[in-house]
């Protein structure tokens, strides 16, 4: 199946995926809101931080996907950084 008819199927989406099904223990979507909050960092200066999108960081603040263990664990140490400096 090409590509286009995947996404007009919506199968691009994935709904099976592991990540959809569950969130990370450590992982919600307001703990994401608070930790980005606390940084004062917009959308788009959050997921810069960890070399993401802001379309993919409002699915995750959504609670659509649930972030990569790995992506949380360095928005943790970015953002402990920078409340360190401030």
């Amino acid at each position: 199946m090409e590509a286009a008819s995947m996404f007009k199927l919506g199968l691009w989406r994935m709904p099976n995926h592991p990540n959809r099904r569950k969130h990370l223990a450590a992982f919600s979507p307001e703990a994401l809101q608070a930790l980005r909050a606390a940084a004062g960092w917009t959308q788009e200066e959050c997921a810069a931080a960890i070399h993401s999108t802001r379309r993919t960081l409002q699915d995750w603040e959504a609670g659509i996907t649930a972030m990569h263990p790995g992506l949380w664990e360095l928005l943790n140490i970015k953002v402990a950084r920078k409340v360190r400096k401030n």
